[in-house]
């Protein structure tokens, strides 16, 4: 079951990213370059100097920006073009990825809630208590066979 989910998010998430990438870009985006099929407004432009770690150093000119974000496109579109976005390796880590930032994203909106009624030295131990309820809560089974053999190894 949780394997079908998985494999199902994985792929919406492929197609999403398929999607917005290969399409036309909305006509309010002005189009700053293209790269093969592919179309970089220039809102996509704003968003790689936003998050991307080499565009903190002012000396990087808009230009040397762009080239970066070109060469970038490029590059993924290489790996898209051998396939390695469909390698099971990739599906995994794309898998481990999502769901550090799905428990970091809950645990800071947790640590926000807990923070507006706890003192800060009681911080910590509040989230803590939070976690070990969920813990508590949930229904968990383990198969001790396969634990076993898992040891054996």
């Amino acid at each position: 079951m949780r394997r079908n989910f998985v494999w199902m998010m994985l792929i919406a998430f492929s197609i999403i990213c398929f999607c917005f990438g290969c399409s036309k870009k909305n006509q309010d985006g002005k189009i700053i370059a293209k790269i093969n099929n592919y179309s970089m407004t220039v809102q996509d432009l704003q968003d790689e100097i936003e998050h991307s770690p080499y565009t903190t150093r002012k000396e990087n000119g808009l230009e040397n920006i762009l080239d970066l974000a070109i060469r970038k496109q490029v590059l993924i579109q290489e790996a898209q073009r051998q396939g390695l976005d469909r390698k099971q390796s990739f599906m995994k880590t794309i898998e481990r990825y999502w769901e550090q930032t799905l428990i970091r994203e809950l645990i800071q909106r947790e640590s926000a809630i807990i923070s507006q009624r706890v003192s800060k030295d009681k911080q910590e131990e509040a989230l803590n208590i939070w976690m070990e309820g969920l813990y508590k809560k949930s229904r968990i089974e383990i198969n001790k066979e396969a634990l076993q053999e898992m040891k054996g190894k």
